[in-house]
């Protein structure tokens, strides 16, 4: 932005340019970000000194904002444990599911996965069924207790 700034000035003073045409060439060649922040903030633009000005300052502003900004991507991917340690967040302290050591989550485990329970039994099936008639016939029950209590009106 300096750059911009200091090579604007030694061509602009070469030139027959009104001090607001100058002014206005110097605007349209900023940078979109400082362009939109010029257009809606309440600076003083008035004069060629004062839009470089105003123009240096935020950018020094949006530099400084970017630094502190984390970043997104770093470039590589990092190894399981990385992650907490470049994060500051501390490691996982549970146990796994699938050996039950602890320190690492059942997805991060290098021992073969268990075998999963298998799916329902029959008598499960059968008690599945049975509460699902069950709670049918409450929902049918509330329906109709509903539908009373707005003919009664209450």
């Amino acid at each position: 932005m300096q750059d911009y700034t200091v090579k604007f000035n030694a061509i602009a003073a070469h030139t027959s340019f009104s001090a607001e045409d100058k002014r206005e060439r110097y605007r349209t060649g900023l940078p979109y970000k400082i362009k939109d922040i010029l257009a809606t903030s309440g600076h003083d633009t008035s004069s060629i000194m004062k839009i470089q000005a105003v123009a240096l300052t935020m950018d020094q502003n949006l530099l400084v904002c970017e630094e502190e900004r984390p970043k997104q991507f770093s470039g590589r991917w990092r190894k399981k444990g990385e992650k907490a340690t470049a994060t500051g967040k501390k490691p996982f302290t549970g146990n796994c599911f699938n050996c039950g050591k602890p320190g690492h989550r059942s997805f991060e485990c290098k021992l073969p996965k268990k075998e999963q329970p298998a799916a329902s039994s029959s008598s499960e099936t059968t008690d599945l069924a049975a509460l699902r008639a069950e709670l049918k016939e409450i929902k049918e029950r509330l329906n109709t207790a509903l539908v009373t209590k707005k003919k009664e009106g209450f």
